[in-house]
């Protein structure tokens, strides 16, 4: 991966961090704010799965952890009622930094 796509990806990673947290929180409440995050994790994971065979083979692991990620927030969004917006919150912010360092290591030759 070249330097300018370390910085982009970062540069993503970052805004999407800080929309979820913006606001003092009440970013994930935000359904298009909720589904652009599981859509950008998801992406960057299958990416990171369809290119591990070119990097470390731990990339492939990660992406796996960060798909799962996304799905646990789908199925916390539908059951939990008091505090899934703070479990959820976590859970994409774990999400996407393992996202990002998974898509890092898949480059990696």
């Amino acid at each position: 991966m070249s330097i300018l796509g370390l910085i982009i990806l970062l540069i993503f990673s970052g805004l999407a961090i800080y929309s979820l947290l913006a606001k003092g929180g009440r970013g994930v409440k935000n359904y298009i704010i909720r589904n652009f995050i599981g859509t950008y994790i998801f992406i960057i994971s299958l990416l990171a799965i369809m290119k591990s065979s070119y990097g470390i083979a731990e990339s492939l692991y990660l992406g796996i952890f960060s798909i799962l990620a996304v799905i646990s927030c789908i199925v916390i969004a539908k059951r939990d009622v008091k505090s899934k917006y703070s479990k959820m919150r976590v859970i994409y912010i774990v999400g996407i930094i393992v996202a990002t360092i998974s898509i890092y290591m898949s480059y990696i030759n």
